[in-house]
């Protein structure tokens, strides 16, 4: 957006709860000179007032976020009325189920997986992460209002 439409009045604040991706895109930001920063924070209490932001973008946490439905109250709070809000997230992970299984299996109900760089965090993350059982349903999206509430 940036790159092809350069605006004064256009500030982007990104956040993570990983000080590393902080870092890294801290470091293309300022490599492009755009009017944005990264921020460490959780998805699930932003420090953000309420009705701060026109767009809010949420990518691929949902599914790995401890509180999804937290995550997305803090997006409406933040949001001003009649923002735009967007997540994006896959609606299946085919190896998922199977990986949870065996982690269960093998590990009961938790397990502990050591990893010293983010590679292979990110890794053993995607390898874990599995479906919820029957996904979204028409009743979840009639009742988003209220759950967001």
């Amino acid at each position: 957006m940036l790159a092809t439409e350069p605006s004064n009045t256009i500030k982007i604040y990104a956040t993570d709860i990983a000080p590393p991706m902080v870092g890294i895109y801290n470091n293309v930001a300022s490599a492009g000179n755009w009017a944005s920063r990264a921020i460490v924070m959780d998805a699930q209490k932003l420090s953000f007032p309420d009705s701060t932001f026109s767009h809010v973008f949420l990518s691929f946490g949902l599914r790995i976020i401890e509180d999804p439905i937290a995550s997305a109250r803090e997006m409406c709070r933040t949001l001003k009325p009649g923002g735009i809000a967007i997540t994006a997230f896959w609606l299946q992970i085919l190896q998922g189920e199977c990986a949870v299984n065996t982690r269960h299996a093998l590990y009961e109900k938790s397990a502990f997986l050591p990893v010293k760089d983010f590679d292979g965090f990110a890794l053993a993350v995607w390898s874990a992460i599995g479906q919820s059982l029957g996904g979204w349903t028409k009743e979840d999206e009639e009742k988003w209002n209220v759950a967001v509430a």
